[in-house]
């Protein structure tokens, strides 16, 4: 029961502690703070406009193609391991479709800006 009360005392404080900052009134509404009214809506950080720089442009590329390494003989793996010229075709046609998935990864990288 002491804890029941406990609760019920503790509610009582935290109704009693939502108002206004040093026991005053507010009009009607809620009071916000202006100070960052003008901040809505703007970028964090330096994004606006840059082309991207020399190293990243080496470090997509290089992502690129370690990407591309370990795929090629999984593909072409399961391609062959479905047997005959057409898991062999099916192979290269999903090898094209990744290769043409990366360049146009790095062209609108590159040309974004």
């Amino acid at each position: 029961m002491s804890q029941q009360m406990e609760y019920e005392e503790g509610a009582q404080s935290y109704q009693s502690g939502y108002g206004a900052p040093g026991g005053q009134q507010q009009s009607q509404g809620v009071n916000f703070d202006d100070h960052f009214a003008g901040f809505s809506g703007q970028k964090i950080g330096p994004f606006g406009g840059q082309a991207p720089t020399a190293g990243q442009r080496l470090a997509l590329a290089i992502v690129s193609l370690c990407l591309l390494v370990p795929l090629t003989p999984i593909i072409l793996g399961i391609a062959t391991g479905m047997g005959g010229f057409f898991g062999l075709t099916g192979g290269l046609i999903g090898l094209g479709i990744v290769c043409a998935a990366i360049v146009a990864v790095n062209f609108v990288f590159n040309h974004s800006r």
